[in-house]
């Protein structure tokens, strides 16, 4: 992975799931007893449906509902059997809470964006070990094991042993192995917030319950790991990003200079 593909890959991450976000809000809106009448606050801020323009306006007045896709009714009689229990009503209890959905949709941004950021890092750091390998392997060779599989075929086969130890470790033991490998390190600031970044998605992928992450939450995450992404391409040479880069600033000038060295994502 360059970092062109890592850019538009993450960017149509956040773009995608933001929507998804506003979709899955303006409908849970439409649906809550607690949104109706159109002076209510639900209203006043999107994201939310409205009728085109010359066309009569969504009535409030009471919720909607909801019809469910063949794949949602699946899913339930996986949960439930093909013929659950019915309610006075006539209808099925569901037996399980559903997360909010930009608590889940926040958590699927969180991983993939990072998952992203370290396939970026894997990609340059494969290459630099394979080209300097020979400055800080120790391994011994006979004659009869460069007859065999000559010298490339040697190299390569350190270079994939010493990638997979590489791999292996946390951010914080990998990104002091750069020297080693002849790459020069990210900044002090930039590698604590790489480690808070990997520290949170390690403790969201490894929970039995999503946390309570919010979009905002995720927008932020995207923000450092962008940012991150920014720095290893002048670190590894890569300018294949370059023409996508943009000024765009997520905090403003005054709150850049601290908010690195902020814990912003708390463990959940």
């Amino acid at each position: 992975m360059n970092h062109s593909e890592f850019i538009n890959f993450t960017r149509q991450v956040l773009l995608s799931w933001t929507q998804a976000f506003d979709l899955a809000e303006s409908a849970r809106k439409m649906l809550d007893p607690r949104c109706t009448g159109d002076t209510n606050k639900a209203w006043a801020e999107g994201p939310f449906l409205t009728s085109p323009a010359d066309f009569p306006e969504i009535v409030h007045s009471h919720p909607y509902v909801l019809r469910t896709s063949l794949y949602s009714s699946k899913a339930a009689e996986l949960i439930m059997g093909r013929n659950p229990p019915k309610e006075e009503n006539g209808g099925v209890k569901i037996p399980y809470q559903s997360y909010d959905p930009e608590v889940v949709i926040a958590h699927s941004m969180i991983i993939l964006t990072y998952s992203a950021l370290e396939e970026y890092e894997f990609s340059n750091i494969s290459e630099a070990i394979l080209s300097n390998v020979e400055s800080f392997d120790n391994e011994k060779f006979n004659l009869r094991d460069f007859k065999d599989k000559g010298l490339e075929r040697l190299k390569k086969g350190r270079a994939e042993y010493h990638f997979k130890q590489y791999k292996s470790q946390p951010v914080k033991t990998r990104i002091c192995d750069w020297q080693k490998f002849n790459i020069a390190q990210l900044e002090d600031r930039m590698q604590k917030k790489y480690i808070e970044l990997s520290d949170f998605r390690n403790k969201m992928a490894h929970t039995n319950s999503l946390n309570e992450s919010k979009i905002k939450t995720a927008i932020e995450y995207y923000y450092f790991a962008y940012s991150i992404s920014v720095r290893m391409a002048e670190i590894f040479a890569d300018e294949s990003g370059l023409p996508l880069l943009n000024d765009a600033k997520l905090f403003t000038e005054e709150d850049e200079k601290l908010i690195w060295d902020k814990v912003l994502f708390v463990s959940p």
